[in-house]
């Protein structure tokens, strides 16, 4: 799911969407953005603990500017696995 954390949602609400979609077999939800506070960050990667979901990174990156660097500032917060890690099994 992409930037969760940017749809206009109170809590409540954040929680059902992120429930329901992990129930129809989503797997990974976006919890590092580039411009992002790091408290957001770590509500979203324990959103995606607690809903058994995998973890991306923002990479919707459109031209370069003063205030976003490409690359940078995308670390995820311990405890979430990122959903690349999933790519490496399925591979084999």
């Amino acid at each position: 799911m992409p930037i969760p954390g940017r749809y206009d949602l109170s809590a409540k609400w954040l929680k059902q969407l992120l429930a329901h979609f992990s129930e129809q077999g989503g797997d990974a939800m976006e919890v590092a953005q580039c411009q992002q506070a790091p408290h957001e960050r770590a509500q979203l990667a324990t959103l995606a603990v607690q809903f058994g979901l995998l973890a991306s990174q923002g990479s919707d990156f459109h031209q370069p500017c003063a205030w976003i660097e490409l690359g940078r500032k995308l670390w995820l917060p311990a405890g979430v696995e990122g959903v690349w890690h999933s790519w490496e099994a399925a591979a084999e």
